[in-house]
Parts: structure tokens; C-alpha cells; sequence
């Protein structure tokens, strides 16, 4: 059975590299994008099983997020905020559906595996 695809979207180098590793020695193919260009370069190119975004990423995560849900080939691909904000903030800038998970920085890689097999199903 082939990797899940997951691509991340987190403009820290370091947090991102951290991530990517992480899921990767899980068994995870991942892709990392530092800007909200990127991320949907990559979301498009690659149909990712899920994705993680930063809120506060350039270009603006909620932005990101719901340019991906109005795009037919993302509309239910799961998407993972791993962010500093609270929920309910995040529930203020985003429409939040059953495909759309939470997860707060910083957070532990059991924490982010967790999340990750949840958004997954």
C-alpha cells in the first residue's frame, strides 16, 4: 500500500523540517510548502491526502483554506491547522466542516501522529 501524501504549509524552515521529518519516519511522503503559492501549487499538483497549514502562514491560511474547499479536487481532502491560535479563533476566520481538524503549537510528534491518523479517517 502506497504512503499517504501529506503536504504541510508552515513558513518557519525549522518547524517545517521538524514536521516533514516526523511524518516521514511514520511512513508518510511529505511536501513542504513556506507560502500560500506553494501550498496550492503542491495541493493541485500532488492531491495530498491531507494538509497541514499554518493560520498565520503569507498569504493567509484561512485564505488557503478556503480557496482548497472551493477547488472540486480538494473539496474533501482533510485539513489540519497546526496552529498558535485557539480554536475559536481559528473557528472566527475559517469555516470549520468535517474535514477541517485542529491542532495547537507547539505540540508533541505523538500529538501530531494522532492528528494526522485522525484527519485521515
Amino acid at each position: 500500500m502506497p504512503a499517504a501524501r501529506v503536504v504541510i504549509a508552515e513558513d518557519d524552515p525549522d518547524l517545517g523540517h521538524l514536521l516533514s521529518r516526523q511524518l516521514e519516519r511514520a511512513g508518510y511522503e511529505v511536501s513542504l510548502a513556506t507560502d500560500h503559492d506553494e501550498a496550492l501549487a503542491l495541493a493541485s499538483a500532488l492531491s495530498p491526502a491531507v494538509l497541514l497549514l499554518d493560520y498565520n502562514l503569507p498569504g493567509g491560511g484561512a485564505a488557503l483554506h478556503a480557496r482548497l474547499r472551493r477547488m472540486p479536487a480538494s473539496a474533501q481532502t482533510p485539513i489540519l491547522f497546526l496552529t498558535a491560535i485557539t480554536r475559536e479563533e481559528l473557528a472566527r476566520g475559517v469555516v470549520l466542516d468535517e474535514k477541517t481538524f485542529y491542532l495547537a503549537k507547539p505540540c508533541r510528534g505523538e500529538q501530531l501522529l494522532a492528528a494526522v491518523a485522525q484527519a485521515l479517517g
